[in-house]
């Protein structure tokens, strides 16, 4: 149903840009070449070319693709280096292929929460290009949206839990957004913040028309409107994002209270509070134990808004775990007893079926 919802929401967004398209015919030619290739973007001299173009085809910032010597060190160097050859190779056939993350890293060679905390604690942070405690914490949150919003690049674009690089933004059409369900909004932002690169005067014009176009278009993908969270600041509220308690130095103690944790998973406040239920139902969650988890993270200094939707969730999860006994289960089919079997004359046959 949810899929078939989508897929209504995409016709009618689609239909829109249609008739969008055909009333901009009779206009300039210019939404004419949108279509078309973009031009080369660069054409700049040496030195400046390796660091613009890593902003411009990269996602991530410096911090989180940094990966330092003692991070690296947590990993075999053998496997080390077969990985990174990996990675070369696919960005030789994908230019969007993922980037190397202290993220990736951790994932492809299983470094635990604890281990890299170790690692970066006895590291130096140059400049923030090396990521901090505090970073880490989002890093093992399973967040994705939070993790993209927290280390994009500030020329690529963050949308939910994607996220696309300046190149890819240049060089796709309005179409490729509304199919990627990108806000076109989000779009120009992106487009009027890469013209701090140093590109071509064609380049430049190829960009003007197509932010002219997505502005006429209407944007017809909007961002969801974001309920403000808490009355206090966010800092204030830091369990509620990383599902660990803090001393009183400001450092990580013990899981909070206000988590849950199933099969050795931790899913903290913000993971409870921002998932559905279906999405609850899809990892096997214990029902009664997140409806308590709901109603602790009550506590919480919430507004008004975020706190009526956070108690009509937990009210819906009770009601469909008790919904689940109150269902009688299915009635056993009868079955006769041996050593009750009823009586008969017929003759008992000592014969073998075939």
């Amino acid at each position: 149903m949810k899929k078939f919802k989508n897929f209504f929401i995409f016709f009618l967004a689609l239909t829109f840009i249609l008739s969008v398209l055909s009333s901009c015919q009779k206009e300039e030619n210019r939404s004419e070449t949108l279509f078309a290739e973009m031009p080369d973007p660069f054409d700049f001299p040496e030195p400046s070319g390796p660091e613009v173009l890593g902003s411009f085809r990269g996602c991530y910032n410096l911090t989180f693709s940094n990966l330092d010597s003692t991070i690296l060190n947590l990993a075999d160097k053998d496997e080390l280096d077969r990985w990174f050859d990996e990675k070369f190779k696919e960005r030789l056939f994908d230019p969007y292929a993922d980037q190397i993350t202290v993220l990736s890293f951790a994932e492809r060679f299983e470094i635990s929460r604890e281990k890299l905390l170790e690692a970066v604690s006895e590291t130096d942070y140059v400049n923030n290009f090396t990521v901090s405690p505090e970073d880490i914490n989002i890093i093992y949150s399973g967040d994705k949206e939070l993790i993209n919003k927290t280390f994009a690049d500030e020329y690529a674009l963050a949308n939910g839990d994607e996220i696309y690089s300046a190149e890819w933004v240049y060089m796709h059409t309005p179409d490729d957004y509304l199919n990627e369900g990108i806000p076109f909004q989000k779009a120009i932002d992106c487009l009027e913040k890469m013209k701090e690169l140093p590109f071509t005067e064609e380049a430049l014009t190829a960009m003007d028309n197509k932010i002219a176009y997505l502005k006429k278009a209407g944007n017809p993908i909007r961002e969801p409107e974001s309920i403000k969270l808490f009355t206090v600041s966010e800092e204030d509220c830091k369990s509620f994002f990383s599902g660990y308690d803090y001393d009183k130095n400001g450092k990580e103690a013990e899981i909070s209270a206000y988590s849950l944790v199933y099969k050795e998973k931790i899913y903290s406040p913000q993971w409870l509070y921002e998932h559905s239920i279906s999405d609850y139902i899809g990892k096997g969650l214990p029902l009664d134990e997140t409806a308590e988890r709901l109603e602790k993270i009550g506590d919480f200094p919430f507004t008004y808004e975020a706190r009526a939707e956070l108690e009509e969730k937990a009210e819906l999860v009770r009601k469909i775990y008790s919904f689940s006994f109150d269902v009688a289960p299915p009635a056993e089919p009868e079955t006769v007893s041996v050593t009750e079997a009823p009586e008969t004359d017929e003759p008992i046959s000592t014969t073998h079926a075939p």
